[in-house]
């Protein structure tokens, strides 16, 4: 079984465990992180929905919604999208896996979401 947890990239560049899988999940990340990962921004948001919220203009429960829309719309079902994350990370049993993006807060960001609603089993929150 994996273990799913989620962080942001100020803070897995300063540590993380060098056996854990690092997946990108933002539509972008900066130009200064280095670490190896896995790039999964199939399943970043869309930056209209990013702007609505960061803009105000929804509530963080509708962007919520909006983004499980966005990504069943795209994929079909959970099971499509987990399938899609588990073809480009390729974990092995055991293997821990960390969802990445910008924002700082895990408790109001895409990352949580995505993992909540995709991986509710196997997640185990923010990277300590």
């Amino acid at each position: 079984m994996i273990t799913v947890k989620t962080s942001y990239y100020a803070k897995v560049a300063r540590r993380v465990n060098p056996s854990s899988k690092l997946a990108v999940i933002s539509n972008t990340h900066p130009s200064w992180f280095n670490q190896d990962y896995v790039n999964a921004k199939e399943v970043a948001p869309r930056w209209s929905d990013i702007e609505s919220y960061t803009n105000g203009d929804i509530s963080f429960d509708r962007f919520k919604e909006r983004y499980y829309e966005y990504l069943i719309d795209k994929f079909g079902t959970i099971d499509e999208i987990r399938s899609y994350i588990l073809d480009v990370i390729k974990p092995e049993d055991g293997d821990e896996i960390i969802f990445l993006c910008w924002e700082k807060d895990g408790k109001r960001c895409h990352r949580s979401a995505f993992a909540e609603f995709v991986f509710n089993t196997e997640y185990k929150g923010e990277l300590e």
